[in-house]
């Protein structure tokens, strides 16, 4: 699953923030761009869900 970081005025629109696995790879990649979760990802829109049985 891809996911995908718009710049908005005051912060970030996250779309599609990907499997629970991939939460360290996302964050990793939005440290090094200067980003964190607390101050700037404002909006995270989900395309699909998941559910396990």
């Amino acid at each position: 699953m891809n996911t995908y970081l718009y710049q908005i005025k005051d912060g970030f629109i996250m779309i599609d923030t990907g499997y629970e696995n991939n939460y360290t790879k996302c964050t990793s990649s939005m440290k090094r761009k200067g980003i964190s979760w607390a101050d700037r990802v404002n909006t995270i829109l989900c395309g699909n869900i998941y559910r396990k049985n």
